[in-house]
């Protein structure tokens, strides 16, 4: 199970909201980094680390599995009045397609490349 990668703990991080727009999946994640993180920044007074916005992005999408529709999915309000759809509990990179879970789903996204993108 990868779910720490370059000072990124996906554990930690939450799931702010998916869009498909063929052929790419988006997810707007708030990445958990740890200071081994090149892009970690001192933590605001009320975190417990640095945290920063960005994109868990899918390119060449040609099949997606398991991904449920945000309006079924459970979500919380955090403190500033910000929906937030839980963690991402597992990410494996496999031979054909990406598997990731979370109160998302059990997905899997068959695609030529990923990346993450960190405001």
């Amino acid at each position: 199970m990868k779910t720490k990668m370059n000072g990124i703990d996906l554990t930690d991080s939450w799931v702010l909201g998916w869009k498909i727009t063929e052929p790419i999946l988006e997810f707007s994640v708030e990445f958990s980094l740890s200071a081994d993180s090149p892009l970690y920044r001192t933590p605001k007074k009320d975190e417990w680390t640095c945290y920063r916005k960005g994109l868990l992005r899918f390119e060449g999408v040609t099949a997606v599995d398991g991904l449920k529709e945000e309006a079924d999915v459970r979500y919380s309000i955090d403190p500033e009045g910000s929906k937030d759809f839980g963690n991402i509990e597992s990410f494996e990179e496999e031979t054909d397609h990406i598997h990731f879970s979370g109160d998302f789903g059990d997905v899997r996204v068959h695609c030529s490349s990923w990346s993450l993108q960190i405001e």
